[in-house]
């Protein structure tokens, strides 16, 4: 027996713990996977679920994921592109990453309103004013609307409205597909495209992703396959002016932008023409058009502006805008693109 007063021998480790300790020193590799299973069991389900068609929903869209190649948890920046930022990311030399993810336009739009039809649901009021359409042999209609630039003052009857392109006007041609498949065709494969190529980007805290004005297929906003997507976007809009609106006379796209949204919602922005036409693109849910004309010279007193011209745009329809600066909106009713190509 040992006195009290001695202090106790240092304990000898055993056998089973020595071997414990070598081998953990030996692999720090296997600890290292080891917790990367347990970290990747704590994040939330969302992180790691992949793109399905309830991403096109705004209460399913995933706000950021994790990259299984380098472990850092990226924000959803892009429509339909995961694209991890940490710099030294292998990933980001992977030629997938360029791809996107894609969903059909059937499954952005409503069941119940996808039948054909004659009459597009267009209204107006004075002193809007509209010229009688006009009918395409493959079932298309043009619908010419003039709109009167007045923020204030008496009504202005018909008889008072300015003449088409004149300054204080607005043209406002609505190129309705009557909900036809056949005359949707192109835009749905030009729907996919954009998903799968063109990497469409939202800020934080705003709800549209969008791109920057694109001027040539060389810009670098629309990818590797930037020529083509140019070329396919331009060819869908110059064959639909020079096809239904040849009034117009001839016309180039000079510059291409893509706004996209994920859920219903309005959009509000100024139309300041100069020499050139803007040409507006429905792709997905249907987007209805809400005319707000405006005059720079004129002081709103804090009075709402009345709505003189409301356009309801189906997938794959397009409203050409020319003449007076003005202000206009549009108001989503589900997962949709707006393509804005400005003309000359």
């Amino acid at each position: 027996m040992q006195p009290w007063w001695e202090p106790e021998p240092p304990q000898q480790p055993d056998q089973h713990t020595l071997s414990e300790s070598s081998q953990s020193a030996a692999s720090p590799i296997l600890e290292s996977r080891n917790d990367d299973k347990v970290s990747r069991l704590l994040l939330p389900l969302s992180l790691l679920a992949p793109f399905t068609e309830n991403s096109t929903a705004s209460g399913f869209f995933p706000v950021g994921y994790y990259c299984t190649v380098c472990g850092r948890i990226n924000v959803q920046r892009f429509l339909r592109h995961r694209v991890c930022e940490g710099t030294a990311c292998d990933s980001r030399t992977d030629p997938q990453r360029e791809t996107g993810w894609v969903i059909s336009v059937f499954s952005t739009r409503d069941r119940k309103l996808n039948s054909a039809t004659v009459v597009p649901d267009d209204k107006w009021i004075a002193p809007t004013t509209a010229e009688p359409s006009t009918a395409f042999d493959n079932g298309a209609r043009l619908f010419h609307y003039h709109l009167a630039v007045y923020d204030s003052g008496p009504s202005v009857t018909p008889s008072n409205v300015l003449s088409s392109g004149s300054a204080g006007t607005v043209d406002v041609r609505h190129v309705f597909n009557g909900n036809r498949d056949l005359l949707q065709g192109d835009a749905s494969a030009l729907f996919e495209t954009l998903q799968r190529d063109v990497r469409i980007e939202r800020s934080i805290g705003t709800s549209v992703f969008v791109t920057p004005p694109i001027k040539s297929g060389d810009d670098p906003a629309l990818g590797r396959n930037g020529q083509s997507v140019w070329d396919q976007q331009a060819a869908f809009i110059e064959s639909a002016l020079s096809t239904y609106c040849r009034d117009l006379g001839p016309l180039k796209v000079r510059a291409l932008r893509v706004h996209a949204w994920i859920s219903v919602g309005k959009h509000i922005q100024t139309f300041s023409p100069g020499t050139k036409h803007l040409v507006l693109l429905c792709l997905g849910a249907d987007i209805a058009f809400l005319s707000l004309p405006s005059n720079p010279n004129v002081k709103l007193n804090g009075k709402p502006r009345r709505e003189c011209l409301r356009v309801t745009m189906v997938h794959g329809d397009i409203v050409v805008l020319s003449g007076s600066q003005f202000k206009f909106s549009t108001i989503r009713t589900g997962m949709c693109m707006l393509l804005e190509a400005e003309c000359n």
